[in-house]
């Protein structure tokens, strides 16, 4: 009888220590997809929450170089002074008081209608520069209007600074181009701001013009002010949702799998993207993954022992 219920007491043993494992394996199977669910929906969460700052900070400057530059044109057209070395010296001193003071102001400049550079703040007297080459020469000698245009980045040919200049179309009151002016926003204005967010090493955090050319990147990487991101399945589809998050398998920019946040008003001239490596947001899960597995191999090994003096 007592051998009996011994023998039986053994089975009851061998059962609960397959059990268990068993058990364990589920729940912490069951565990392991929710961390790592909750891991990839936080670092979506962070991203798109970034990349808001990010286009709020955008237009905040650009809205500021904006004012400066309205106020620069006020005082050109009170003054009725044009783009013509006579009016070099008067052009210079109201560019300078525009942008005094501003950490955002990397040039200022004025443009003929012939697309040559007359008046700058950055240097007086001055030999007339060739700025035909420049977006917002090209962009507003072919659209009428008095809004704001935020071109593409270039190496100021006057400072020798890299600047995204914000420029305006002045006309003649018969609706042809008297001149553009344009205040030139220091991209390394942005690029401070970007590196205090402390985003992580595969971090990148990016502004990119609604026709797909990017205007600022952090870290910065060689040609990425070339790229036109336009036509990539991503960017077509952020453009119509103003605020959200996503992830791909292959980044546009580097070719890696991320986590992208992205956020823009509807009539913002840009688009804010946040985005890290997946593997760098799940390094820290596959570490707590391993912990679970091996707290459970160690239980199992443990059980297996005991049953070996029964």
């Amino acid at each position: 009888m007592a051998l009996r219920s011994v023998r039986k007491l053994r089975r009851g043993l061998v059962v609960l220590a397959i059990a268990l494992p068993a058990l364990y394996a589920v729940s912490a199977t069951i565990a392991i997809v929710r961390d790592h669910r909750s891991t990839i929906g936080q670092a979506e969460s962070d991203m798109r929450n970034i990349a808001a700052a990010l286009h709020e900070h955008a237009m905040r400057t650009f809205g500021e170089a904006d004012t400066r530059l309205r106020v620069a044109i006020a005082e050109i057209e009170r003054r009725e002074l044009r783009p013509t070395p006579a009016d070099q010296g008067a052009l210079h001193d109201i560019l300078v008081r525009a942008g005094s003071h501003s950490p955002l102001a990397g040039s200022m400049g004025v443009m003929a209608p012939d697309g040559w550079i007359h008046a700058s703040a950055a240097a007086y007297p001055m030999r007339p520069t060739d700025g035909r080459d420049r977006d917002y020469y090209i962009y507003l000698t072919s659209h009428q209007g008095r809004g704001m245009y935020v071109s593409r980045p270039v190496s100021s040919r006057l400072s020798g600074r890299w600047v995204i200049p914000v420029a305006r179309r002045v006309d003649h009151p018969d609706g042809s181009l008297k001149m553009i002016v344009n205040f030139g926003v220091d991209m390394e204005y942005f690029d401070h701001f970007y590196r205090s967010l402390r985003l992580g090493e595969s971090g990148r955090l990016l502004l990119v013009r609604r026709d797909g050319w990017v205007i600022v990147e952090t870290p910065l990487t060689q040609g990425v002010v070339d790229r036109n991101l336009g036509s990539t399945p991503p960017f077509l589809a952020l453009k119509h949702v103003s605020l959200g998050a996503y992830q791909t398998e292959r980044s546009a920019l580097d070719g890696t799998a991320r986590l992208v946040g992205h956020a823009s008003l509807a009539r913002s001239p840009v688009i804010a993207v946040a985005s890290i490596a997946r593997d760098e947001v799940l390094q820290p899960w596959v570490v707590r993954s391993w912990q679970f597995a091996g707290l459970g191999a160690l239980s199992t090994i443990l059980l297996l022992g005991l049953l070996r003096f029964l």
